[in-house]
Parts: C-alpha cells; sequence; structure tokens
C-alpha cells in the first residue's frame, strides 16, 4: 500500500491486483473482496495513515480487516528468504503472515476511540508546536518578535485546552470509557492525557 496504489494478494494465489488508493478504487477493492469464494479476512500494513480510508471501507463492508506492523511484515517476509522490498512482494508477505498467523494483527478501533486518537494526536502536535515557539522566543529580542510569539503560545494553548476539553467529554460520553478512565487515573502520577492514551 502506498499513497497512490493498493495491492492485493491472496495466500493461495500468486497474482498481484493493483488498485487505485482513491475513493473509486478502494470500491473496487471491496466489491473484488465480498465476490471471493471464502470470507476474506484482508491485512495491510500501518503506513501513516494511507490506510484508513481503505480500513474504514472494509469494516463498514464487513469484511475482517486488520493493521500488521511493517516490522512484523518484514520479519516474515525475511524469515522466507525474501529480502527484496516491492509492494507485489509485501502484498505476498501480507497474506502469507496472515494465513499463517490468523490472530495477526489489529482491528480498527471503536468510532470514539478513532475520535479520541485524533484528538490525542492534533493534541501531541500542537504541544510540539508550543515546545518549539518557547525555544525560538529565547533567541527574540525585539518587541514586536517577543509579542508575537507570545500571541502564538496563548492561542496553541487555549487550543491544547478545547482539546483537553473534548477529549474528556468524549471519554465521559461512554460510560466503559469513563470507568476505565476513572481506574486508570486513580494510578499515582496517571492524569487525564496519559489515561485517554492508555484507553
Amino acid at each position: 500500500m502506498s499513497k497512490d496504489d493498493l495491492f492485493a494478494a491472496v495466500s493461495d494465489g500468486h497474482d498481484v491486483l493493483r488498485f487505485a488508493n482513491t475513493a473509486a478504487g478502494i470500491a473496487d477493492a471491496v466489491a473484488w473482496l465480498t465476490g471471493l469464494e471464502a470470507p476474506a479476512v484482508v491485512a495491510f500494513e500501518a503506513t501513516g495513515g494511507f490506510e484508513r480510508a481503505l480500513w474504514e471501507a472494509l469494516v463498514e463492508a464487513g469484511i475482517d480487516a486488520r493493521q500488521l506492523n511493517p516490522r512484523e511484515v518484514r520479519a516474515w517476509r525475511q524469515s522466507r528468504g525474501r529480502h527484496a522490498k516491492t509492494d507485489p512482494i509485501d502484498a505476498h508477505a501480507i497474506a502469507g503472515l496472515l494465513a499463517s498467523r490468523p490472530d495477526a494483527g489489529r482491528r480498527l478501533p471503536e468510532q470514539r476511540r478513532r475520535e479520541i486518537n485524533a484528538l490525542l494526536a492534533k493534541r501531541r502536535q500542537l504541544v510540539e508546536a508550543r515546545k518549539s515557539l518557547l525555544c525560538q522566543r529565547r533567541q527574540h529580542h525585539h518587541p514586536v518578535a517577543l509579542a508575537m510569539d507570545d500571541d502564538q503560545i496563548e492561542l496553541i494553548e487555549n487550543q491544547i485546552d478545547l482539546l483537553n476539553a473534548l477529549i474528556e467529554d468524549a471519554i465521559a460520553d461512554e460510560p466503559q470509557l469513563a470507568r476505565d478512565a476513572q481506574l486508570l487515573r486513580s494510578i499515582p502520577g496517571v492524569g487525564p492525557v496519559i489515561s485517554a492514551t492508555l484507553l
């Protein structure tokens, strides 16, 4: 899988099919998978988000879809003496890995968990941006530059506060998540952000 293409292989076949990593290409891939004789279990490597639309479409179509760690795929491929890396080779490696380990990979988290993860990811970005601005601020001596940095830092801190509130609300809306978060927070040193990350 890449930003532009999806490659599909079945565990007992030699062919590799190629689909565009677009809405139309994903629809074609889902149609092909639902047309297979045996129920399909689909696996793919984590690719930094390029797999998200496919993953959601597969789950929506009722197909068991799993995300694999790329290191696990590489280790499996190399254990079979295949050291070259191309998308078609990886497609066969993923199919073989899943055939040998049917429980491999992780399933798509529930919608609420995905929302919380997205908010946490944005929060991490803002925390890094704030840290960077605080470092840059030390290098500025002009009052206008300092004021601009202060304004940006204040904006980022307000956005972090907003995200914290949204994360708290999302957790509170789900009784099981709220119970789990409360249990985690009973551990010394575990606050709202760590508990949300661990849920």
